[in-house]
């Protein structure tokens, strides 16, 4: 028999033995009073739990630790511990999520937007003032050459730098749309079949055309003002103030285009006419107005 193994069974059978004498201790007081006993656990484990949160708070709000913490933070911190402690931070998933909620937050999108819509507002309004006084000079100056009266500043209706600029704005947003549309028919184009140069170049300046009479008739007969216009504060209709129609529209139309072919003749009367009006627009019975 080996003496030490018979020890170390000794002292096993006296745990087991301590363990079960204890258990036959503590059974009667379990039978005889075991809520009271729980009871009075339960009350102390939570005084003690309190006194705990105490003492924590009191240590927290001490001012030793206060100083102490200072003294740690204002203490320098090597170069490398700052840069790996940066990195560690950036290359970490939270930080990716904390971005990813704030960018998603319904505070920060309005605050984008409003910025975004404080600027263009603020665009718009110096742009309207700028060609209001292109045209009042253009105007002075064109009425000063025939002889006729100056009407007073800023006139009741649009002149001809405000159209103008307006007609631009429309022209570029018109010719990202048919890029983008030109660009789609090019490539079924190419999949059906070889087409010359100049069949192409009939087609796309037969294409610009329709596009360009949809696009102003569309938005003069349906809400009065092209994008463009609607940047500049102006609307297109008729003298009694009334909608123009998709019809009158579409002649407006050909009418302003063919004003352009010659020589401006049709933009030029703006300067002159007492109501801004061009041939397009006394033609049509239209005039130009916020």
């Amino acid at each position: 028999m080996n003496e030490r193994d018979f020890s170390v069974g000794l002292v096993v059978v006296g745990v087991r033995a301590g363990m079960a004498a204890g258990r036959l201790v503590v059974f009667p007081l379990r039978v005889i009073a075991g809520g009271r006993v729980a009871r009075d656990g339960a009350q102390a484990r939570a005084f003690a739990l309190r006194r705990a949160e105490s003492a924590t708070a009191a240590v927290l709000a001490a001012p030793e630790l206060e100083r102490v913490l200072d003294r740690a933070l204002e203490a320098p911190v090597p170069d490398a511990v700052v840069r790996k402690l940066v990195d560690h931070v950036l290359a970490s998933p939270e930080i990716d999520r904390v971005i990813e909620h704030v960018a998603a937050s319904p505070a920060v999108r309005a605050a984008v937007i409003q910025q975004s819509t404080g600027f263009a507002d603020e665009l718009s309004v110096r742009l309207r003032l700028d060609t209001a006084r292109v045209d009042d000079g253009a105007e002075r100056l064109a009425r000063s050459v025939f002889r006729r009266p100056a009407p007073g500043p800023g006139g009741a209706y649009g002149g001809l730098a405000t159209r103008s600029v307006a007609f631009l704005l429309d022209l570029m947003l018109l010719a990202l749309a048919f890029i983008v549309a030109g660009a789609l028919v090019g490539l079924v184009v190419s999949l059906v079949g070889d087409v010359s140069g100049g069949t192409l170049a009939a087609l796309l300046g037969i294409g610009w055309t329709l596009a360009a009479l949809a696009y102003f008739t569309f938005f003069w007969s349906a809400a009065g003002q092209t994008p463009g216009l609607r940047v500049l504060g102006q609307r297109v209709v008729r003298e009694d103030g009334g909608r123009i129609g998709a019809g009158r529209a579409a002649i407006r139309f050909v009418i302003l285009t063919f004003g352009f072919v010659v020589l401006f003749a049709g933009l030029l009367l703006i300067l002159v006419d007492d109501r801004r009006r061009g041939l397009h627009d006394v033609l049509t019975g239209t005039v130009v107005t916020p």
